[in-house]
């Protein structure tokens, strides 16, 4: 055999031992394929930016997604929500002893405020601060008069009805001492007390405030004397409007009109001006005030309640009766009681017993007690924090059988304070 044939017969028997093997290995060996990288990279590539054509199904117009807040339609007005009405504390006891009417006051010496309850609160007025004082109703509660700013360093008498329509100067003296203005009892005239300069001795003026804007041609303004008031007490106008009592250390009286004939009705109590003055209903020959039986403590005088009668032509006056002591002011409730309080305690007392009904013990007062124009119900401001300011207004009934019916909070910076409640 030669060398060719055995080679051809080797590479046969070769072929067929590689063939066998391949067989019997298929099942575990991946025969390896054409990796075409150009193609891996078009399939891995992002889609084109270009935008779809539409199909028939779709639309080429934009959608809007709805809006995951709703709003309102532009009509809409919110309603305002169902608040209960404020409380009061304590509550009241009786439907009949609400508070009625209205409280004025000056506050921050600045304005006039008008209060019907703890959050229904109107500034009438407003004036720069420290400009207003001595706020005095008419008798029909109609008018309001009180000394405010004038010309220059001026003060004068002003009215202003109680609802903030209007304001009117009555006085115009161009002193710079002005103060304590009193209403005569038809409420046409103002009779008040005025100096040159502050802490000089007063004389008494008296003005009518009709015709007052083209004073004092058109409005009777006049000084009924020349009183020379150094220590100076109390003002007031006898109910027939004949008489002006003043004040100083000891009373005198003086015709409203005519000459100014002085007649002294009371001695010194050497403790300091009688003050306080007030004619009893019903009796307008009797008066009771306040006489200082002592010195003052802390700056308040304790006093006793006098009552006289005096003459109708202020030429004498008789001692009738002495009521109560350490007294710091009082008003009439009725022809024969009086309202009266001191340094804690408010109380009721007849003048003939002298008997004290006491309506409340053992608080700080920051204004003298009110009485209603029936005389039924009691109101009163009392310190409820010195530090902050705050004071309470509390309405109690005369007879001092019931627990307080009305108590709202108010400021405890206020002064001249007034109960309108017919």
């Amino acid at each position: 055999m030669t060398q060719r044939a055995i080679f051809l017969i080797g590479l046969v028997f070769f072929a067929v031992i590689l063939t066998g093997c391949q067989e019997e290995s298929s099942d575990d060996v991946a025969i390896p394929t054409l990796i075409d990288l150009e193609a891996r990279r078009t399939e891995q590539a992002p889609p084109p930016t270009t935008n779809p054509q539409p199909t028939e199904t779709e639309s080429s117009e934009p959608t809007t997604a709805p809006l995951s807040i709703r709003t309102l339609p532009p009509t809409f007005t919110p309603q305002p929500t169902q608040t209960p009405p404020p409380t009061f504390t304590p509550q009241p006891t009786s439907v009949a002893n609400q508070f009625r009417g209205t409280l004025y006051y000056i506050q921050n010496d600045s304005q006039i405020v008008a209060q019907t309850g703890a959050n229904t609160i109107e500034i009438r007025y407003d004036f720069a601060p420290g400009q207003i004082n001595d706020l005095k109703f008419s008798p029909d509660n109609s008018l309001m008069a009180f000394v405010a700013p004038g010309n220059g360093s001026a003060r004068e008498i002003f009215i202003a009805a109680p609802d903030g329509s209007y304001l009117q100067q009555v006085s115009c003296l161009g002193q710079a001492n002005v103060q304590n203005p009193v209403w005569t009892s038809d409420g046409r005239t103002l009779v008040f007390l005025a100096s040159q300069t502050v802490d000089t001795p007063l004389d008494i003026y008296a003005a009518d405030w009709e015709g007052s804007n083209d004073c004092p041609a058109s409005n009777n303004q006049r000084r009924i004397i020349d009183a020379n008031i150094a220590n100076f007490g109390d003002l007031i106008i006898d109910p027939s409007d004949t008489l002006v009592l003043y004040s100083d250390l000891q009373t005198f009286s003086v015709p409203l009109r005519g000459i100014p004939d002085v007649t002294q009705i009371t001695s010194p109590s050497g403790f300091g001006s009688d003050f306080n003055m007030r004619f009893r209903p019903e009796n307008p020959t009797g008066l009771a005030y306040l006489r200082i039986v002592r010195g003052a403590v802390d700056n308040i005088p304790p006093s006793d309640v006098t009552l006289i009668d005096v003459d109708p032509e202020g030429s004498s006056a008789s001692s009738l009766r002495v009521i109560g002591s350490n007294i710091q002011s009082f008003q009439w409730i009725g022809p024969s009681t009086i309202l009266a309080a001191d340094n804690e305690t408010i109380f009721t007392t007849g003048i003939s017993s002298g008997r004290p009904q006491v309506l409340v013990e053992t608080i700080t007062r920051i204004a003298p007690p009110l009485a209603s124009a029936d005389g039924t119900s009691v109101l009163y401001v009392e310190s409820v924090d010195a530090q902050s300011g705050l004071a309470q207004a509390s309405v109690i009934d005369a007879e001092g059988d019931t627990l307080p019916t009305v108590a709202f909070p108010l400021s405890s910076n206020i002064s001249d304070l007034h109960w309108i409640t017919d």
